[in-house]
Protein backbone atom coordinates (compact mmCIF):
# COMPACT_ATOMS: atom_id res chain seq x y z
CA UNK A 1 0.00 0.00 0.00
CA UNK A 2 2.91 2.43 0.71
CA UNK A 3 4.74 1.32 -2.43
CA UNK A 4 1.37 1.94 -4.31
CA UNK A 5 1.14 5.60 -2.72
CA UNK A 6 4.72 6.27 -3.16
CA UNK A 7 4.42 5.83 -6.86
CA UNK A 8 0.84 7.71 -7.23
CA UNK A 9 2.96 10.91 -5.47
CA UNK A 10 5.64 10.76 -7.89
CA UNK A 11 3.10 9.99 -10.95
CA UNK A 12 1.35 13.36 -9.44
CA UNK A 13 4.53 15.10 -8.79
CA UNK A 14 6.15 14.60 -12.06
CA UNK A 15 3.07 15.19 -14.11
CA UNK A 16 2.54 18.76 -12.26
CA UNK A 17 6.00 19.46 -12.88
CA UNK A 18 5.40 18.77 -16.61
CA UNK A 19 2.19 21.08 -16.93
CA UNK A 20 4.24 24.14 -15.62
CA UNK A 21 4.99 27.02 -17.56
CA UNK A 22 7.36 29.61 -16.75
CA UNK A 23 6.30 32.76 -16.77
CA UNK A 24 8.98 34.15 -19.15
CA UNK A 25 8.20 31.60 -21.53
CA UNK A 26 4.79 33.40 -22.93
CA UNK A 27 3.26 33.08 -25.96
CA UNK A 28 2.62 36.67 -26.36
CA UNK A 29 4.50 38.30 -28.71
CA UNK A 30 6.99 41.01 -27.49
CA UNK A 31 8.27 44.16 -28.08
CA UNK A 32 12.11 45.32 -27.72
CA UNK A 33 12.69 48.45 -27.36
CA UNK A 34 16.78 49.70 -27.33
CA UNK A 35 17.68 52.38 -24.06
CA UNK A 36 18.95 54.97 -25.80
CA UNK A 37 20.30 57.67 -23.54
CA UNK A 38 18.44 61.05 -23.81
CA UNK A 39 20.18 63.24 -26.34
CA UNK A 40 21.97 66.37 -24.90
CA UNK A 41 21.75 69.97 -26.37
CA UNK A 42 24.34 72.64 -26.41
CA UNK A 43 23.58 76.08 -25.43
CA UNK A 44 23.08 79.01 -27.66
CA UNK A 45 25.35 81.41 -25.62
CA UNK A 46 27.50 80.48 -22.69
CA UNK A 47 28.94 83.91 -20.86
CA UNK A 48 31.94 83.81 -18.23
CA UNK A 49 33.15 86.14 -15.75
CA UNK A 50 35.86 85.04 -13.71
CA UNK A 51 37.51 87.96 -12.46
CA UNK A 52 38.46 87.77 -8.74
CA UNK A 53 39.93 90.54 -7.08
CA UNK A 54 43.21 91.16 -9.60
CA UNK A 55 43.08 87.76 -11.20
CA UNK A 56 40.95 86.98 -14.35
CA UNK A 57 40.34 83.72 -15.87
CA UNK A 58 38.96 83.20 -19.77
CA UNK A 59 38.50 80.50 -21.80
CA UNK A 60 41.22 78.38 -23.24
CA UNK A 61 40.26 75.92 -25.69
CA UNK A 62 37.00 75.06 -27.18
CA UNK A 63 34.70 74.37 -24.31
CA UNK A 64 32.10 71.75 -23.81
CA UNK A 65 28.68 72.33 -22.14
CA UNK A 66 25.98 69.95 -22.76
CA UNK A 67 22.21 69.99 -21.05
CA UNK A 68 19.51 67.02 -20.75
CA UNK A 69 16.11 68.87 -20.56
CA UNK A 70 14.37 65.78 -20.59
CA UNK A 71 14.70 65.72 -16.72
CA UNK A 72 13.65 67.77 -14.02
CA UNK A 73 15.81 69.68 -13.07
CA UNK A 74 17.93 69.99 -15.81
CA UNK A 75 21.27 68.14 -15.82
CA UNK A 76 24.70 69.34 -16.93
CA UNK A 77 28.24 67.66 -18.97
CA UNK A 78 31.07 70.24 -18.92
CA UNK A 79 34.44 70.33 -19.80
CA UNK A 80 36.33 73.72 -19.72
CA UNK A 81 39.67 74.96 -19.23
CA UNK A 82 40.33 77.97 -17.97
CA UNK A 83 43.66 80.29 -17.68
CA UNK A 84 44.74 83.35 -15.69
CA UNK A 85 45.41 85.95 -18.02
CA UNK A 86 46.30 88.70 -15.62
CA UNK A 87 49.95 88.11 -15.94
CA UNK A 88 51.16 90.97 -14.13
CA UNK A 89 49.85 89.57 -10.92
CA UNK A 90 51.79 86.18 -9.57
CA UNK A 91 48.66 83.64 -9.42
CA UNK A 92 49.25 80.87 -7.43
CA UNK A 93 46.32 79.17 -9.57
CA UNK A 94 47.21 79.54 -12.94
CA UNK A 95 44.87 77.48 -14.43
CA UNK A 96 41.82 74.99 -14.02
CA UNK A 97 39.90 72.29 -15.72
CA UNK A 98 36.34 70.92 -14.79
CA UNK A 99 34.82 68.16 -16.44
CA UNK A 100 32.10 66.90 -14.52
CA UNK A 101 28.45 64.90 -15.79
CA UNK A 102 25.38 64.95 -15.14
CA UNK A 103 25.67 67.70 -12.35
CA UNK A 104 21.59 68.74 -11.25
CA UNK A 105 20.50 72.25 -11.84
CA UNK A 106 18.59 72.02 -8.51
CA UNK A 107 20.60 74.85 -6.59
CA UNK A 108 22.78 72.74 -3.94
CA UNK A 109 26.08 72.77 -4.10
CA UNK A 110 28.37 70.15 -5.13
CA UNK A 111 31.71 69.37 -3.65
CA UNK A 112 33.58 67.93 -7.06
CA UNK A 113 35.95 64.96 -6.26
CA UNK A 114 38.64 63.13 -7.77
CA UNK A 115 38.78 63.36 -11.43
CA UNK A 116 36.23 66.34 -11.74
CA UNK A 117 38.38 69.50 -11.34
CA UNK A 118 42.35 69.94 -11.73
CA UNK A 119 44.21 73.21 -10.16
CA UNK A 120 47.40 73.79 -12.24
CA UNK A 121 49.54 75.57 -9.64
CA UNK A 122 53.50 75.99 -8.65
CA UNK A 123 53.99 74.85 -5.46
CA UNK A 124 57.96 74.99 -5.79
CA UNK A 125 58.25 71.79 -8.34
CA UNK A 126 57.31 74.06 -11.30
CA UNK A 127 53.54 73.71 -12.13
CA UNK A 128 51.97 70.97 -12.21
CA UNK A 129 48.13 69.03 -12.14
CA UNK A 130 46.58 69.31 -8.78
CA UNK A 131 43.87 67.20 -8.21
CA UNK A 132 40.78 68.27 -5.97
CA UNK A 133 39.09 66.56 -3.47
CA UNK A 134 36.19 66.54 -0.93
CA UNK A 135 38.07 65.17 1.73
CA UNK A 136 38.24 66.86 5.07
CA UNK A 137 41.18 68.71 5.25
CA UNK A 138 42.90 68.21 1.60
CA UNK A 139 44.16 71.40 0.55
CA UNK A 140 42.81 71.45 -2.84
CA UNK A 141 38.75 72.09 -3.78
CA UNK A 142 36.19 72.61 -5.86
CA UNK A 143 32.92 73.57 -5.94
CA UNK A 144 30.27 73.87 -8.19
CA UNK A 145 26.20 75.28 -8.18
CA UNK A 146 23.51 74.80 -10.91
CA UNK A 147 20.44 77.02 -10.92
CA UNK A 148 17.86 77.92 -13.25
CA UNK A 149 17.14 81.59 -13.90
CA UNK A 150 13.53 82.73 -14.18
CA UNK A 151 12.84 82.99 -17.57
CA UNK A 152 12.06 86.67 -19.42
CA UNK A 153 9.55 86.91 -22.08
CA UNK A 154 11.27 86.31 -25.64
CA UNK A 155 14.35 84.84 -23.98
CA UNK A 156 15.16 81.03 -24.01
CA UNK A 157 15.92 78.94 -21.18
CA UNK A 158 18.80 80.71 -18.81
CA UNK A 159 20.97 78.87 -16.15
CA UNK A 160 23.86 79.79 -13.60
CA UNK A 161 26.31 78.06 -12.68
CA UNK A 162 28.88 79.46 -9.81
CA UNK A 163 32.31 77.94 -9.13
CA UNK A 164 34.16 78.04 -6.28
CA UNK A 165 37.76 76.84 -6.20
CA UNK A 166 40.74 76.98 -2.92
CA UNK A 167 44.12 75.82 -3.95
CA UNK A 168 46.48 75.34 -0.77
CA UNK A 169 44.05 75.92 1.57
CA UNK A 170 45.18 76.59 4.92
CA UNK A 171 48.86 77.13 3.50
CA UNK A 172 48.88 73.40 3.39
CA UNK A 173 52.84 73.60 1.03
CA UNK A 174 54.36 76.46 3.37
CA UNK A 175 55.57 79.71 1.85
CA UNK A 176 52.66 79.64 -0.46
CA UNK A 177 49.43 81.25 0.66
CA UNK A 178 46.16 80.16 0.40
CA UNK A 179 44.24 81.36 -3.33
CA UNK A 180 40.42 81.10 -3.96
CA UNK A 181 39.17 81.65 -7.67
CA UNK A 182 35.31 82.22 -7.84
CA UNK A 183 33.62 82.61 -10.84
CA UNK A 184 30.09 82.35 -12.64
CA UNK A 185 28.67 81.25 -16.08
CA UNK A 186 25.30 82.10 -17.86
CA UNK A 187 23.95 79.65 -20.12
CA UNK A 188 21.45 80.42 -22.43
CA UNK A 189 19.20 77.56 -24.47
Amino acid sequence: MIRLFLILAALIATLMLASCASPLDSDVPRIETALTPAPKVSPSNVEDAFTFGDYHYAMVGTPVFLLDTTTSPVRFWMDFTMEQTNKAKASLIQSFRLKVDSLSADGYTYNLRTGQAYLNMDLGQGVEAFDVNDLPGYPHTATALILELPTLTGSGRMFQITVFLEGNKGSFVPGYGEQQVLGRFTVTL
